[in-house]
């Protein structure tokens, strides 16, 4: 029996990879992918920087194979997992299915095994107000709109948050909608233990838009957990740690305190009576 291997990245990529190497620049994402085939079976082949995680993505995906949200596991052997290649196409924004093929992808994932706590425990609140003062220290953002996002993450802050599965490097390359079904397919993106809404948040920045807000809605009349009074708190949390991640990656230049605007305009009223205290 014949086996065919083929590199996932393309060789510009892999050649930026190793400039990024070459110039002591370091790489956050260092696993390994490979498209496999074994006889008629083609696989995904993903190796891990040590066999811990590799255990913890076995784990999950073992754990969440009923969803049929993520591509399905053959093995595990050391910091190498397999799964089975899903074919389909990247999902486009102005394609009514595939945003309601998105809505379901998020909803089944946040309704499996969510957690309720008190935002207190979860130290989520610390690390947001820390990811400010960082953004500010390294002058990406000004101190004026640095105290009106304080004031508005004191507003928006919840009593208690839903915590548990998301997905959450949702960008559209790494999903494929099959048949109208949305798979997650960078198995490296599943976490657990995540404030929910995360995931659904970075999709929302970077390509579906508002059309995020339809999947809160859609999560609470299904009977999922409903995230509507975390959810402007969970946008914020995101952006200030997604840029802050943008810094420690070598990529300020991405980083755009304008971002944050747009809610502030949708609590302007709660940041300048904080203003007037």
């Amino acid at each position: 029996m014949g086996i065919l291997a083929k590199n996932a990245n393309p060789l510009w990529r892999r050649v930026h990879h190793a400039w990024l190497a070459f110039n002591g620049r370091q790489r956050f994402k260092s696993n390994e992918t490979r498209f496999v085939e074994y006889g008629g079976l083609r696989v995904k082949q993903i190796g891990f920087p040590d066999s811990a995680e590799a255990r913890r993505v076995e784990a999950l995906l073992r754990d969440t194979d009923e969803l049929r949200r993520f591509p399905h596991l053959i093995l595990r052997l050391e910091n190498t997992v397999w799964v089975k290649f899903l074919p389909g196409q990247k999902p486009d924004p102005a394609r009514a299915s595939d945003v309601a093929a998105m809505a379901d992808f998020f909803a089944d994932i946040y309704g499996a095994n969510p957690i309720e706590r008190t935002l207190e425990e979860t130290g989520l609140h610390r690390r947001l107000l820390d990811n400010l003062e960082l953004l500010v220290d390294v002058g990406l953002l000004d101190r004026h709109r640095s105290s009106s996002l304080h004031s508005l993450a004191e507003h928006l802050r919840p009593e208690r948050v839903w915590v548990g599965l998301d997905y959450i490097d949702a960008l559209a390359k790494n999903f494929i909608v099959n048949e109208g079904r949305a798979v997650g397919i960078d198995i490296e993106a599943i976490q657990e233990e995540t404030l929910l809404g995360t995931g659904l948040a970075k999709a929302g920045h970077r390509w579906l838009g508002d059309q995020v807000d339809t999947v809160i809605d859609r999560l609470a009349e299904s009977g999922g957990p409903d995230l509507s009074a975390q959810w402007a708190y969970t946008q914020l949390s995101f952006l200030a740690g997604y840029d802050v991640q943008n810094l420690v990656r070598g990529k300020a230049g991405r980083v755009r305190a304008e971002d944050f605007d747009p809610l502030l305009s949708r609590f302007a009223h709660a940041t300048a009576a904080a203003g007037d205290r």
